[in-house]
């Protein structure tokens, strides 16, 4: 079986900000609320945000077994 490992993330909603963006979508595939999330990078490609790449300080919450997305697995495993 292949496995596929793939960071948490989604699309925006309509007047959502980056960073709006990143907060909801992490929070509902993972159950983790992010502390002090920030922009690293953006993308663009034909004029459109492609991607973005977020670091934060930390997180708070419980982490879900499983999301709606996939299963989490822990670092060991990989």
């Amino acid at each position: 079986m292949r496995q596929v490992y793939a960071p948490s993330g989604g699309k925006f909603e309509q007047v959502e900000t980056p960073l709006d963006c990143i907060t909801r979508e992490f929070y509902e595939e993972t159950g983790l609320h992010l502390i002090n999330p920030r922009l690293q990078v953006m993308s663009y490609w034909k004029d459109s945000a492609e991607g973005t790449i977020f670091t934060a300080e930390n997180f708070e919450g419980e982490l879900l077994e499983v999301s709606l997305d996939g299963v989490f697995v822990k670092n060991k495993s990989i």
